[in-house]
């Protein structure tokens, strides 16, 4: 139940205390069922007492198929007694199975079958039924108050909240009897003084429990609610209209201002004169309104100048079906089937309900062909234009009904858009995207490349492609020129991928091939190409975010097109608005407003109760309190609150006809008909008929039920009968309203295959002019070390270090020594199984491990010596083995023998020397310093960053702003002056030289000359280092998971020499980490002079280190060695000084 004037208190009925009660009663209550089944020989007297009781009274109709359930309910009950009549069997078969197959032989349902019959079902039967209707329904309530208890438990154990829970709580905390109640409310009522709630109608009890104990009858505050009972159409999402009944019954008269509690807008800003006429002589006239006393419809106006009515005709040469002269601001089409006589005196019914569903999309679309080509709108100055598709929207109360709608209007060639739903992951531009970014990053690749270019963006047929590959040389000159032409294409678009990411590879090739125009000419056109274009967003944005390789981010696309996931960003967007009629349901149109609206389905608008669901209901007597009734609809004890509970829908489907009508600025059309069971019951009939006149209702009853059964040829006179009933409530209801300015008449589809839209001419000449542009954004980029190593890369061909070349010794400068030889290791060891040297390669490896080291504390337990680290406080789990688990769950790796390796490496990881015996002692770090001498506030985690480039004053790129981009010659003679340090055979010196000798520093100028925009990263590790003078200095720490040796070795010796210095160097010039740790040691330079009062580059920056961790703690290394996997370097001051001048631009102010 839910109180709205204390907020939500779900509880059962007074008698049903607890679980632990309901549970009793039921095993008691089994317990009889049991015994019971036994005496009645396992149900087989039930059934013949049944067989008897219908063949006495020959009740044809009901009799086969009520013993043929009770059989299959006997089967069942049999199995469940012989189990020993278990509870978690009992709920199942109780709730689902038996009150809806038993329903059949339900005295009330037997009753209305036999209309009066004096049939008595056998003792035997009714006493089953007893058990049931007594037990079943009390469990069923206690068993949702259980279950809201144990979430809201588990909510708290998870120190976790959502915003259903958020209100519960602080309801609970305000609610009179609480502890906190007096401290909260003071506490918040100091914050406002004054509360405006809009929309309040779709308020819910918690909500009204926390507006009324702050500011309802306090001294000094004031709520103000706004809210339009008409428009509760939000039941379903726990909106409660009798909590804004129940809030407008308290307002009183206010002494101290002199005014009433309640005002009342009474003046429509949105509709032209006219149809706000029309609305109050149709809403006023209607007898039932909204079925509730409490809700009228208020006769509004309009303000002085509003115009009569904007729709106007347009004459043409033959004038249409519906003349626009003679059109009203509301319509109401009543739909009927195409029949052989005139249809002034019969409206043919519909046998199938489906058979009307496509009837009234087809009338619909007709009816937007009408006003497309026969009608104009007049702007605020009078000034007509003919009506345009986005001037129209199609109400709709389902996707079903909108999908017929849309392809109703595409067969006439009238572009439409529907809000969409459901995950863009599921779309088909999400398997073109993946083929194109496939190709994009193995362009030389065939099979990739033929594989995009047969999907419906890649502009080939694939039977063109294999006739091509059979033809080779021998094809038409025109197919191997053409083929070419789109491989350069390709080429030229995946060059573009490291310096603008996956959004500009997709550009350029989307400009080469123009399949974005192609694919508007196909079907649902629009739709695919906005789902690419979403998809290319999302791409591109993550690949920002973390720095993705084209690898990386197809092993994310195909992990997200699995999972489908519907979060906020991930949804469907609406297809381009350019110019197409809006189809909406009813739900999501309410606070919008149209030119012109269409609802070909309110006809539709019926309750539709579902057995097995929970019905919420207000009772007569006390309406504001919601009573929840758990069982089924179909037992007598239900009918009270059954039918309660179907006013309550028939209500709300009459306020949703109110929204739909209400959204019209000018113009709506409306369409009912009989079809179907709930013919006579829907939203628009109950609007239109007399609540006394059952002769209209059992029209529209027989109208329906006569068509249904007129389906064959045989029974035309049936199908007479029901058209001649439809006639006569169409002719009740044009006399009904016959002075409310509507228009009221028949109609039926008149699809012709010639029928098309084609766009008119404008009605007039609009002036049009190009933008402005005072900015150059043409080379704005957002750049990051993955796309500046990538562009270079592309421009140039690098001379890689040979790896094994530089194994025996360095030359010159800090690099310059003899490198010590490890111990010799007489006997061939293999590779620990649980080390991270036997995990397999791939990116998700180190995203992986890179997570579970961010959310770790390195200090951790230190006794005993192989504890396992302790996660941080704001880590996603308390544990490691659950750290792990979760994190590997959400990269990919789910093998528990992996979750093993990296929880046996961790201790051994953090307890590895950092020491580099190449780095110097004035900044290098002590043989002992390892990862877990770094505490919590001496360490920074993922440490993100955005550089300006050439922005000396905000105005990027201008004529006026002297910084006009990347200073590229600066950058290049810093990089020369920088590698005279290193000696001429040591990596860092060639890949210095490579990037400046005259090819190299040709593919700079191209790539960087005129660069703004901004410089984007993440820095792994930051941590600082007090050295035993009491400087402090601060460190980058990159980690990497490359597996450096060989996916063959076995042998731990030759596995561990992959990772020793000289090697190392090898890999930082190989994968360009010479130039991340360049970009990464400007980033924190630039932050520690605005931090550090007395920074010096020389004195508090100690380089840059780079952990090859997979090699960590798996080698004890001797007195003067440095660790294996650890590299450790620092960039000289003039460089770093003249690579941050060259990022503000040439001349800009320091």
């Amino acid at each position: 139940q839910a109180d709205t004037a204390r907020g939500m208190d779900l509880r059962p009925s007074p008698t049903d205390d607890n679980l632990v009660d309901a549970v009793r009663r039921l095993w008691a209550g089994s317990d009889a069922i049991r015994t019971f089944w036994s005496d009645h020989g396992g149900g087989q007297q039930m059934l013949q007492d049944l067989k008897e009781a219908f063949e006495q009274h020959k009740v044809e109709n009901n009799r086969k198929r009520s013993v043929v359930v009770f059989s299959i309910l006997k089967k069942n009950v049999d199995a469940w007694v012989a189990a020993g009549c278990q509870l978690y069997q009992m709920i199942p078969k109780a709730m689902d199975f038996i009150p809806k197959k038993l329903g059949n032989i339900w005295p009330a349902s037997v009753e209305a079958k036999l209309q009066g019959s004096d049939v008595a079902l056998p003792d035997s039967v009714m006493r089953w039924q007893e058990l049931f209707e007594r037990e079943v329904p009390s469990v069923a309530a206690a068993l949702m108050v259980e279950a809201g208890r144990r979430i809201d438990a588990r909510l708290s154990q998870l120190q976790s909240t959502n915003f259903s829970t958020l209100l519960s709580r602080l309801a609970s905390a305000l609610a009179p009897d609480s502890d906190t109640h007096m401290p909260l409310a003071k506490a918040l009522r100091a914050q406002s003084s004054v509360a405006l709630v809009d929309e309040f109608q779709d308020t819910d009890p918690a909500q009204w429990t926390i507006l009324r104990t702050l500011f309802h009858d306090q001294p000094n505050h004031r709520l103000w609610l706004i809210g339009d009972p008409k428009q509760a159409i939000y039941a379903f999402r726990g909106a409660d209209v009798y909590v804004y009944l129940h809030a407008r019954n308290l307002t009183q008269s206010n002494a101290d201002l002199g005014s009433p509690g309640r005002y009342t807008m009474s003046r429509n800003f949105r509709s032209d004169q006219r149809f706000v006429e029309a609305m109050n002589a149709l809403w006023s006239k209607s007898p039932q309104g909204f079925g509730q006393q409490e809700i009228e419809y208020i006769s509004v106006d309009t303000p002085s100048g509003t115009p009569p009515w904007r729709l106007q005709g347009i004459s043409t040469a033959k004038q249409s079906a519906a003349d626009p002269s003679k059109r009203h601001p509301i319509e109401i089409r009543w739909l009927h089937e195409r029949g052989d006589c005139d249809e002034d005196e019969v409206l043919w019914p519909f046998a199938y309900k489906e058979d009307a569903h496509s009837a009234a999309a087809r009338c619909c679309a007709e009816e937007v062909l009408t006003l497309l080509n026969d009608t104009a709108l007049t702007d605020h100055r009078g000034t007509p234009h003919a009506t345009e598709p986005k001037d129209i929207a199609v109400l709709v109360y389902s996707k079903m009904h909108g999908k017929l709608v849309k392809q109703a209007l595409q067969q006439l060639n009238i572009h439409a858009v529907t809000g969409a739903q459901g995950s863009v992951f599921a779309s088909p531009a999400a398997d073109w995207l993946q083929r194109l970014i496939e190709a994009l990053h193995q362009p030389h690749d065939l099979s990739r490349t033929m594989s995009y270019a047969s999907c419906p963006v890649g502009g080939w047929s694939l039977q063109r492609l294999v006739t091509l590959r059979e033809a080779g040389l021998s094809a038409p000159k025109q197919d191997i020129e053409r083929w070419d032409q789109w491989l350069h294409s390709l080429r030229i678009s995946a060059s573009k991928w490291y310096r603008q990411g996956v959004s500009g590879a997709f550009a350029t090739m989307a400009k080469w091939s123009c399949f974005p125009q192609s694919l508007l000419t196909q079907p649902d056109g629009e739709r695919l190409a906005t789902d690419l274009r979403h998809l290319v967003e999302l791409c591109h944005e993550i690949q920002r975010q973390h720095q993705m390789s084209p690898q990386r981010l197809l092993a994310w696309l195909s992990e997200q097109r699995d999972s489908q996931s519907e979060r906020d960003a991930t949804k469907l967007r609406l297809e381009s608005q350019a110019n197409a009629v809006q189809i909406v349901t009813i739900h999501s149109s309410k606070g919008l407003q149209y030119p012109i609206v269409l609802a070909p389905f309110v006809w539709t608008l019926t309750p539709t109760i579902r057995p097995k669901s929970a019905q919420p209901y207000h009772p007569k007597d006390a309406p504001n309190t919601c009573t929840i009734h758990v069982a089924n609809p179909s037992l007598p004890a239900s009918k009270s609150a059954r039918d309660r509970h179907k006013i309550e829908l028939h209500q709300e489907q009459t306020r949703l006809l109110y929204v739909a009508m209400t959204r019209a600025k000018h113009h709506c059309v409306m369409w009912a008909t009989s079809a179907g069971k709930e013919a006579g019951r829907d939203a628009m009939t109950r609007l239109m008929t007399q609540p006394g006149d059952e002769q209209e209702r059992n029209d529209l009853r027989m109208s329906a039920v006569k068509s249904s059964r007129g389906k064959g040829a045989s029974d035309q006179q049936a199908k007479l009968q029901a058209a001649q009933a439809a006639r006569r409530v169409l002719t009740r209801w044009k006399e009904r309203f016959a002075d409310a300015n509507l228009n009221i008449k028949s109609q039926h589809p008149r699809w012709d295959a010639k029928m098309s839209w084609s766009p008119r001419t404008p009605l007039g000449n609009p002036k049009v002019s190009h933008a402005k542009r005072s900015r150059r954004f043409d080379r704005w980029s957002k750049a990051s070390f993955s796309s500046l190593s990538g562009t270079i890369r592309g421009e140039i061909d690098l001379e890689m270090v040979s790896v094994g070349a530089e194994q025996d010794r360095l030359r010159g400068g800090h690099d310059q020594r003899e490198v010590a030889t490890r111990p010799t290791i007489n006997e061939p060891q293999g590779l620990p199984e649980e080390s991270l040297l036997t995990m397999n390669a791939g990116p998700q490896v180190g995203v992986w491990i890179h997570a579970i080291l961010e959310h770790i504390d390195f200090v951790g337990a230190d006794d005993p010596a192989d504890a396992l680290p302790i996660p941080k406080p704001d880590a996603p789990a308390a544990d490691l083995p659950s750290l792990v688990t979760r994190l590997g769950a959400q990269h990919s790796h789910t093998n528990p023998q992996d979750h093993q390796r990296v929880m046996s490496s961790l201790g051994g990881l953090l307890k590895t020397s950092l020491y580099d015996d190449c780095a110097p002692n004035d900044w290098g770090l002590p043989k002992t310093f390892c990862l877990a001498d770094i505490a919590a506030n001496d360490r920074l985690d993922e440490l993100r960053f955005d550089l300006g480039i050439a922005s000396s004053d905000g105005q990027v790129g201008t004529e006026n702003n002297q910084a006009l981009g990347f200073d590229v010659e600066r950058f290049i003679s810093a990089l020369r002056a920088e590698s005279e340090r290193y000696p001429d055979d040591s990596p860092t010196h060639r890949w210095l030289v490579s990037f400046t000798d005259d090819q190299g520093a040709k593919a700079l100028r191209n790539t960087l000359s005129g660069l703004t925009g901004i410089l984007t990263g993440i820095v792994d590790l930051v941590f600082r280092y007090r050295d035993s003078q009491g400087s402090l200095r601060y460190y980058i720490a990159d980690y990497k998971s490359n597996r450096l040796h060989s996916s063959t070795e076995n042998q731990l010796s030759r596995a561990l020499a992959a990772y020793e210095r000289p090697q190392l160097a090898g890999v930082m010039a190989e994968h360009d980490y010479y130039l991340q740790s360049l970009l990464y040691t400007v980033a924190l330079h630039r932050l520690l002079k605005e931090r550090l009062p007395e920074y010096d580059y020389a004195s508090h920056f100690g380089g840059h280190l780079y952990l090859f961790i997979r090699v960590f703690g798996q080698h004890q290394t001797g007195e003067n060695e440095g660790s294996l996997g650890v590299f450790h370097d620092r960039w000289s001051r003039p460089l770093i000084q003249a690579v941050d001048e060259a990022l503000t631009g040439r001349g800009a102010p320091r």
